[in-house]
């Protein structure tokens, strides 16, 4: 059975079908992002879902060393922790969201961290992962501020975002 689903990394959202059977696998899905490609990150997604270094329980330190603890434990622990650093003023916690979060869930993540927390620091990922996708997305012969060239030296086509690298193919395509 596949499942279609969305790569959980970065802020494109490429579309990918999961295939469920034994073991999870990635297969291409044909989506108006990425066109069926996607980038070394989204072919490996499922892999750290039977990774013997996965964590499968939450863990916490105890004399030096972490040991296995309840769910409610760690969260307990979690805030104890919270409101132990905000006795020294609310700023004293951040959230820190990701590209990958839908509209939805960053709006969210920024009401908890304003309302339930009381905090403004509020920061993502997206000025250092999505960088190179973004210096990438500027060279596409396709893009709304082309520069130059994903077949540039500069950029090699296998290093693009799966986005960019349809946009280089229709383009090449096109021309000849």
């Amino acid at each position: 059975m596949a499942v279609a689903t969305h790569c959980p990394y970065c802020a494109l959202q490429c579309g990918m079908h999961l295939r469920v059977d034994d073991t999870v696998t990635v297969q291409p899905r044909d989506f108006p992002t990425n066109r069926g490609g996607l980038c070394q990150k989204g072919w490996t997604a499922t892999d750290l879902l039977d990774s013997p270094e996965r964590l499968r329980t939450p863990l916490a330190r105890q004399g030096g060393r972490l040991v296995p603890v309840s769910w409610d434990s760690a969260l307990e622990r979690v805030v104890d922790g919270i409101r132990d650093a905000q006795r020294h003023g609310r700023d004293r916690v951040a959230v820190f969201g990701g590209g990958g979060l839908t509209n939805e869930k960053a709006y969210l993540l920024g009401k908890f961290a304003r309302v339930a927390l009381r905090t403004p620091n509020i920061d993502y990922n997206g000025r250092f992962c999505m960088s190179s996708t973004g210096a990438c997305r500027s060279r596409c012969p396709t893009s709304p501020t082309p520069r130059r060239s994903c077949s540039s030296a500069a950029t090699p086509p296998r290093r693009c975002p799966p986005s960019c690298n349809g946009s280089r193919r229709n383009a090449n395509a096109a021309a000849g």
